[in-house]
Order: structure tokens, then sequence, then C-alpha cells
């Protein structure tokens, strides 16, 4: 399954999972985890949903790359608010990882909706999760284009003085964020 996953062979992906489901070989997380990362990786978030979804229905455990894989194939549809709402359940469900948050960040953030970026991001600043500059380049970059400068700006310093080490990329958001509402001069 994996690597029909990786081959983008999503289709060889979930029939290798239907024969399993029809055999002796039962299905387990990694499994379901494989089609799902397959399903992913082609840009079938519905079906990577449709499997997240009967992995509950099948008492399977969802772990942490459940959970990313699935944020991350509903940020790739552009469908933010499931990627948000995977978010939100997997807080309460799973393990989450910087990998989740982006994700979920850059749904919202490709939709125009930085303010849900940006709770996303104080969430992530708020708990144990590990920050990366990834997440912060998304939710700068999601202020900017929006033409909130000013929270561009101040997430920008944030990173600056925290545990992240701002990058080139953080900088040209930040830069571009002034650019766009007109205050280069900050």
């Amino acid at each position: 399954i994996s690597a029909s996953g990786k081959a983008e062979k999503y289709e060889q992906a979930l029939h290798l999972l239907s024969v399993m489901a029809h055999g002796e070989v039962e299905s387990n997380t990694v499994t379901f985890n494989a089609a799902i990362s397959a399903c992913e990786k082609s840009g079938d978030w519905e079906k990577a949903l449709q499997l997240f979804n009967v992995m509950e229905r099948s008492r399977i455990e969802r772990d942490t790359i459940s959970y990313n894989s699935t944020i991350s194939a509903c940020e790739k549809g552009s469908e933010w608010e499931k990627a948000f709402q995977l978010f939100s359940i997997a807080q309460k469900e799973a393990e989450l990882s910087s990998v989740s948050l982006n994700a979920a960040m850059s749904a919202c953030a490709s939709l125009g909706t930085w303010e849900k970026a940006l709770l996303l991001f104080c969430v992530m600043m708020q708990s144990k999760m590990e920050c990366d500059i990834t997440c912060v380049n998304t939710v700068v970059s999601a202020c900017g284009k929006q033409g909130k400068w000013e929270n561009a700006l101040q997430l920008f310093s944030a990173a600056a003085q925290s545990r992240v080490e701002a990058g080139t990329i953080t900088l040209n958001a930040a830069t571009s964020a002034c650019e766009t509402s007109s205050k280069w001069e900050q």
C-alpha cells in the first residue's frame, strides 16, 4: 500500500486495502495511514477523509500520522473548514505535531481566513508543540496577503525573539505585507 502511495497510484493502494478487508489479513492503523497518504499525494481529499472515517467506524486507532495525512489532504483540496475541524478533533484525540498545525494553517491561509491561521498559531505557541519556521512563515504570509501588516510584523518580531529563527522567507513575507498595505516604511 505504501509503495502504491509513493508511486501516486492511490487507486491501487485502495484496491489493496479492499483486498485485505475481504481476505484474511487484518487492516490496521499502518495500512490505513498508507492508503490515506496515497490519497493525499494524489489530491483526493474526499477519499482520504472517507478512509479516516472508516477507521473510526472500524475501531482502528487514528494516530498523529492519520490526522496529519488527512488534514494535509483537505488542505491540498482547499477544504480549510474540514482541515480546521480535523485539527480541532485531533487536539483531543491525538498527539499533534507542527505538521498537523501547518497543514491546517496553510488550508486557512490559502482561502484568506487569516484569523483562523493566526488562532491556530496561537494554539501552537501556548501548547507544548514544537513551533518551526514553516509555521511562522505560513501565518506571517496569511496575515500579509490580507493586508494585516501589523499582525505580520508582530509575528515576525515574536519569531525573532523566540526559539524560532526567522529566515529570509519570513522577512520577505513580512516585507511583502508592508508593501501590500503601502506601509513599506514600517
